[in-house]
């Protein structure tokens, strides 16, 4: 019996079967899929806010390490979720108002 297969042919199959084989699918394991993280919880929100609403507010990058987030997260969920506005002084961020 005499097959005549191309290179490409080989070499799809190949990487398809290597990629089962990372997935684990070859060890009847399901693949695993990994997703980030949703930060913006409603606790790190109300967290945040009740940092905000204090006489001297801690600087951003202060409420990111308390809350365990970063400082672009931090500023996205004061800008977008909060709709809070901040301005920087010479001694770190303050925050202006709240405004809901």
């Amino acid at each position: 019996m005499n097959l005549n297969v191309s290179k490409s042919t080989i070499s799809h199959i190949a990487n398809k079967l290597g990629k089962e084989c990372r997935l684990g699918l070859l060890n009847n394991q399901k693949p695993k899929f990994y997703r980030r993280r949703h930060v913006a919880t409603p606790a790190t929100v109300r967290r945040i806010t009740s940092y905000i609403s204090k006489e001297n507010p801690p600087t951003i990058s202060l409420i990111a390490v308390r809350c365990n987030i970063s400082v672009g997260t931090a500023v996205s969920i004061i800008r977008d979720i909060i709709h809070a506005k901040y301005g920087k002084k010479k001694a770190g961020t303050s925050f202006i108002s709240s405004c809901h």
